[in-house]
């Protein structure tokens, strides 16, 4: 049986793991309001567990009045929600936390409200601290690897 090159063999694993739902301890920052996401409470992590996520689901059902908690989910995911003035100016509501996996959760009906909205939800451990660029690292590291593995494959071909 042929063996795949170490290179290539990197590369897939490092795309396999970069995109896998961290199914055992993920940490997500929580803090549930303006006042605690800006203040000291700000830097708050935690590990996912079954009573946090419900936390999380509870404070956010509130804003979306149609979500339905999946009891069943065996992962979970980091979220962040915000919405500030039209202006951007002044923050209105602001809730991070762990949720139970869910598929489309950032598609969810929200309440109405005046302003702008940001919602990210993601699976690496403190992707919800920042902005969504942040959030947005793990396909960028499946970019790196599978440009690292294909510079690797062409080093080897021309040595």
């Amino acid at each position: 049986m042929p063996s795949l090159p170490i290179p290539i063999l990197l590369v897939i694993l490092a795309m396999i793991f970069s995109r896998c739902p961290a199914v055992v301890a993920l940490e997500c920052y929580q803090c549930f309001g303006v006042r605690d996401c800006n203040g000291s409470e700000a830097n708050t992590t935690l590990t996912c567990n079954d009573e946090n996520a419900h936390s999380t689901f509870q404070v956010l059902s509130k804003f979306y009045p149609e979500m339905q908690e999946n009891q069943l989910a065996i992962g979970y995911r980091c979220v962040s929600v915000r919405v500030s003035s039209i202006s951007g100016s002044e923050e209105l509501y602001t809730v991070k936390g762990c949720m139970k996996e869910m598929e489309g959760f950032c598609k969810q009906k929200t309440i109405d409200f005046n302003g702008m909205y940001r919602c990210w939800s993601c699976n690496t451990n403190l992707c919800n601290g920042g902005s969504r660029v942040y959030s947005l690292l793990g396909s960028g590291t499946s970019l790196v690897a599978l440009v690292c593995g294909w510079l690797a494959v062409q080093l080897m071909k021309s040595s």
